[in-house]
């Protein structure tokens, strides 16, 4: 149970395997709670046959959401037949280049299901950034591949990392990266780009099978 509106991961491994996670609390400002990579030094976090279940809500009753990752510092995932219920947003990210470790050196996130905690909610040409299910804004050959996500604003979208001005140019962007959708999904609709487009994108549609 993860009882605290946050809490951070230390450098190095995290094994979470097979674990049952059940999220009860947040930030009722920011309508989910946050689990944070440490800021220096690599963190690795192993999630694979897992279930998390995001139960708080806030003040006023409304649900609350589960963050994994963090916008600012990189996590290097492993998430393979995991169930979220009640995900605002898993992050890929690059952290600041002149941390050690700052590379987001593997993201694969594969026949995994994430239902987000409320469902879309309507702006003037916007969105919030905890409707998007999966934010990627860096790295080498992730790969995001035959998952499901209901109830999103937005699947997943790609973005330049807020500290890109420290990175070499070649890091900018979500580069060389495989997203492998099943047969029922569209593209279009899962996946938008922020303010850098990846150089290099494989899009794989999978077949349907008999």
């Amino acid at each position: 149970m993860m009882d605290a509106q946050f809490m951070y991961l230390a450098s190095g491994k995290h094994n979470w395997n097979g674990s049952t996670w059940i999220s009860t609390a947040s930030y009722d400002f920011d309508n989910a709670n946050r689990m944070y990579p440490y800021y220096s030094g690599e963190s690795t976090l192993y999630m694979n046959d897992a279930t998390v279940t995001a139960v708080a809500v806030s003040d006023s009753g409304d649900p609350q959401g589960f963050n994994i990752g963090y916008r600012y510092y990189s996590l290097n995932t492993f998430m393979n037949n995991t169930t979220i219920s009640g995900i605002a947003t898993l992050n890929g990210a690059m952290g600041y280049g002149y941390y050690n470790s700052y590379e987001l050196d593997d993201f694969q996130i594969t026949n995994s299901t994430f239902v987000h905690f409320k469902g879309y909610t309507e702006l003037n040409n916007a969105i919030q950034y905890t409707d998007i299910c999966m934010v990627i804004g860096g790295g080498e050959g992730n790969i995001v591949s035959n998952n499901n996500f209901v109830n999103c604003g937005v699947g997943m979208m790609l973005e330049r990392s807020p500290y890109y001005y420290s990175h070499n140019t070649n890091e900018v962007g979500a580069d060389n990266m495989t997203l492998l959708t099943t047969p029922s999904q569209r593209v279009e609709k899962l996946l938008t780009s922020g303010s850098t487009i990846p150089t290099k994108l494989k899009v794989l549609k999978s077949q349907a099978t008999t």
